[in-house]
């Protein structure tokens, strides 16, 4: 069965190429998500295979995510041959009218502010601040540290953080068909943000140790929605793991290509999270003023 990636990515409003240079007969390019990619090295053959030029094969559902936001296995059959028309599968469904937050949530227990505590951060003030609240025993969001996500005022979806160390999965996100907005296609923390320069980090834990005007991209991927918010500042502070630098530099061209000021910060550790309160509050107020 083909798959019409050129429609899913016309829909998503990521370039693409179907001719040219780096393109085989019957494969779509695009920027390459994994590697420091300045040209069109990444495909997608009608098979569904994904392959880049510079840094070799990688997971179709990997790239889709970061590509668009959106689920590989969610949505094959909307623009597969097959289909009877093109679709995206999340607007083919009307969203819920609310979000519910997992069974058993509640305020955080002691286990779960421990953790917070261990981590140099301070349990009630990321509850006043950000909303956390943590499950029980029970349900798929068990043992977990609960973080709604916030977009314009409203929560959209949430995250849950395991906080036994037991789980192989340490972040559980909201189920897609339960989210008001798909988290990959906002920023976490972005009504924070109380000037015209922003500065952005990989997780919600780095954003709570630097605080107002700091948001996070759910991992070192971002979508063209993230992108497209970060292009309404002025200047934009980019500050990712030591070894997720060349995403950061590549974030920083994409951005530097709509016209705001993008630029690394580079910290003498492995993740801001890890930052000394005072030293990330210092930061900040050097960084926005």
């Amino acid at each position: 069965m083909s798959f019409d990636f050129a429609q899913l990515f016309h829909d998503n409003s990521v370039p693409y190429w179907t001719e040219g240079n780096n393109v085989s007969e019957n494969w779509v390019n695009v920027n390459c998500v994994f590697c420091d990619d300045s040209s069109n090295h990444l495909g997608f053959s009608e098979e569904g295979a994904c392959a880049c030029w510079r840094c070799g094969n990688h997971s179709t559902s990997d790239a889709i995510m970061l590509l668009t936001g959106q689920d590989w296995q969610n949505i094959q059959t909307s623009y597969s041959g097959g289909a009877t028309h093109y679709q995206r599968n999340d607007q083919s469904v009307a969203p819920p009218s609310f979000l519910s937050l997992p069974i058993g949530t509640g305020p955080m227990n002691d286990a779960q502010k421990e953790y917070l505590i261990q981590r140099n951060f301070d349990p009630d003030k990321l509850a006043q601040d950000y909303h956390l609240q943590g499950t029980g025993i029970v349900g798929p969001y068990k043992f977990r540290i609960i973080i709604p996500i916030y977009h314009k005022g409203r929560m959209v979806s949430f995250q849950g953080r395991d906080y036994t160390g037991r789980s192989e999965l340490r972040y559980k996100t909201c189920g897609k068909d339960q989210e008001l907005i798909h988290h990959k296609h906002v920023l976490y923390n972005s009504d924070s943000v109380p000037g015209d320069s922003v500065v952005v980090v990989e997780g919600v834990t780095d954003a709570w140790r630097l605080g107002a005007g700091a948001v996070a991209t759910f991992g070192v991927g971002y979508t063209q929605a993230q992108l497209l918010f970060l292009a309404s500042f002025r200047r934009v502070f980019l500050l990712y793991d030591p070894d997720a630098q060349s995403r950061a530099l590549k974030l920083a061209f994409a951005i530097d290509g709509l016209g705001p000021e993008a630029e690394l910060i580079f910290i003498n550790m492995q993740d801001p999270a890890e930052m000394k309160q005072d030293d990330a509050d210092h930061l900040m107020k050097e960084l926005l003023g």
